[in-house]
């Protein structure tokens, strides 16, 4: 129990809050936008999409808040590849990502203090090694929780693992719809995803009539 505690702090400390997400009007030829993870910033900043390639700024960036291990939402030009693993890039803007580790609880009751509330989920998807989220909620001017759980006696099938996506509105009235990312780590449930042909997320989503998302883990 002092375990899920430390890991249900964690959460709080990276509570995900909204950010910007304005429709913007680009006119920068090649322009990309992708989730990606900062590598070691010791050895000059790189990025690793989640595609594999690994992406070098042609400027120098800020690496102030760039730390290993970061996910970021990179918005750039790519230029001319030098290798087949290795791509200059023209950074437009970064904007970094709330991400944690997967919460592992025994039962549903020890999560409960997680909540459950609806949110509007945009896409789900695996990549690089993470369950990566776009959504939106209802938000005023409370602080929102997201975790990610894996729940010991959810796993009823050798073939799947089960996952629960669980929003905590923290008591914030409904305001205005507003937009964000997340991404949650793998590693902590690696061995389990590795013996399975499938994940099940369960959420609470209020836009959407499906209540599981289905990935098979080749994609990842």
């Amino acid at each position: 129990m002092k375990r899920l505690i430390h890991l249900i702090l964690l959460f709080v400390i990276i509570t995900l809050t909204a950010c910007k997400d304005d429709k913007e009007q680009y006119d920068y030829g090649n322009f990309r936008m992708d989730l990606a993870t900062v590598l070691s910033p010791e050895e000059g900043v790189r990025f690793l999409r989640d595609d594999g390639l690994i992406l070098l700024p042609e400027t120098t960036v800020d690496n102030k808040y760039l730390t290993t291990g970061a996910r970021l939402l990179l918005r750039y030009i790519p230029q001319e590849k030098i290798s087949e693993t290795e791509i200059p890039i023209e950074i437009q803007s970064i904007t970094l990502i709330p991400e944690g580790d997967i919460i592992i609880a025994p039962n549903e009751s020890s999560i409960a203090q997680l909540g459950n509330d609806p949110l509007y989920i945009t896409s789900i998807w695996p990549g690089g090694g993470y369950i990566n989220l776009r959504y939106k909620i209802e938000q005023n001017n409370g602080m929102h929780q997201l975790s990610l759980c894996y729940i010991q006696e959810n796993q009823i099938s050798p073939d799947t693992l089960y996952l629960d996506l669980r929003h905590k509105a923290q008591y914030d009235n409904a305001g205005y719809l507003s937009k964000s990312y997340a991404s949650f780590s793998l590693k902590k449930v690696l061995d389990k995803v590795q013996s399975v042909k499938v994940i099940k997320i369960n959420a609470n989503v209020e836009n959407l009539k499906q209540q599981y998302f289905i990935f098979n883990t080749q994609a990842l």
